[in-house]
């Protein structure tokens, strides 16, 4: 009992461990087909690309098949969920007493080494097939995402059998060579594998190429969806708890009187969802020249109070004494920064802030209306918003 706690506690200790540094072969093909579709060779990128997924599906899906052989062996049945106390009954059964001591003590209490040194022994198939298939996985997976549960490592194997980074770029081959259909397709593949990313958050910008997609053929419903996938993604969305805030939110902002309106919605109001960014702006010009207004309002105040939020946060790393007062005081403050200014232009914030108005004024809220339209006209950078801004003024 006391050398399964060993083990135990040696899953436990390595919660810290990050997967290997050196890239797989499988990674570099995928690399390497990425640096010949910029090259322009979409011919060989694609051969690339498939030969990664291929190779990603077999690596590991002949790791399941190994594990599930390791796991259908009697100490392994005898062993519970516990990866601890399988790779302990598999080494009571191959190893006597004083080599398990051995191999704790050399181990010195680090997962990969006991893994290691477990491998260079003679062992039954069961104990190596298991051996293998957890080493695989912990090549690409923390061992803390484990939680020590054989049921968390099969379904990392399966999980790491879709390569949708790889899918992906397939798909962009596609869309380069013109096979728009093949390419949706493709992406929606991709897609469909969204927990297999590396980086989870890389689903997203397979959402907003869809999205692009699906609009350029003229599917605005499947283009509301996969922008609405991003949007829900956000803790403004995804938190039931948070409808209250929205509700706040809208209200601050389209009510008058000194405890309300666009400033103080922009000073009570910090978003910082930068991925979400793009999905709330076009949601909500979508949702406003399609006359949905109050989800229009929803959205492209979320998009300005973003905006916004980054912009404070840029003035205060060189002034943290700064206090958000009005949009003019620091749109006055940080415009003449290049690199905020820059920032405004790559968003877009005075169309953003021009449609706002509109929404606002929609919902018949024209002074926080006429307190944007008055922003964006005073500002050279506007270009055609602040002419729009200045018509809307002098209704």
């Amino acid at each position: 009992m006391k050398r399964i706690l060993v083990l135990c506690a040696i899953v436990a200790s390595s919660a810290g461990i990050l997967p290997l540094a050196a890239q797989s072969s499988i990674w570099l093909g995928f690399e390497n087909g990425k640096k010949m579709f910029r090259e322009g060779d979409y011919s060989e990128a694609l051969i690339a690309f498939r030969e990664a997924v291929a190779a990603r599906r077999d690596t590991y899906g002949n790791a399941l098949q190994k594990l599930d052989s390791a796991l259908s062996s009697t100490p392994a049945r005898s062993a519970g969920d516990s990866m601890a106390k399988v790779i302990f009954a598999f080494a009571e059964r191959d190893f006597i007493a004083s080599e398990i001591a051995a191999l704790e003590k050399e181990a010195a209490g680090s997962f990969r080494k006991k893994l290691e040194l477990i491998r260079m022994k003679r062992i039954a198939d069961s104990f190596r097939n298991f051996i293998d298939a957890l080493e695989i996985v912990l090549d690409e997976t923390p061992v803390s995402v484990l939680r020590d549960s054989v049921a968390a490592l099969r379904y990392e194997v399966v999980r790491l059998k879709s390569f949708p980074e790889a899918e992906y770029w397939i798909g962009l081959v596609f869309m380069q060579e013109g096979e728009y259909e093949l390419a949706r397709m493709q992406f929606e593949r991709a897609e469909s594998m969204a927990d297999s990313y590396r980086v989870p958050d890389d689903r997203f910008t397979v959402l907003y190429t869809l999205s692009f997609v699906y609009r350029t053929a003229g599917k605005m419903r499947d283009y509301e969806m996969a922008l609405l996938e991003i949007a829900d993604a956000d803790p403004l969305f995804s938190d039931q708890s948070r409808q209250y805030l929205r509700t706040r939110m809208m209200e601050t902002l389209i009510e008058a009187g000194p405890r309300a309106g666009f400033d103080k919605f922009i000073s009570l109001y910090r978003l910082k969802s930068a991925f979400a960014l793009r999905a709330f702006d076009e949601l909500g010009s979508y949702y406003l020249d399609s006359n949905r207004d109050d989800r229009a309002l929803l959205y492209l105040a979320a998009a300005v109070d973003i905006v916004a939020a980054n912009i404070v946060e840029s003035v205060k790393s060189d002034d943290p004494s700064f206090v958000y007062t009005t949009m003019a005081d620091l749109l006055g403050r940080s415009m003449p920064k290049p690199e905020i200014r820059s920032y405004v232009e790559s968003v877009d914030l005075f169309r953003l802030m021009f449609r706002l108005g509109v929404a606002l004024e929609r919902k018949n809220a024209l002074a926080p209306a006429r307190s944007i339209y008055s922003v964006v006209a005073a500002e050279g950078a506007a270009g055609i918003w602040r002419d729009k801004s200045r018509s809307r003024l002098s209704r």
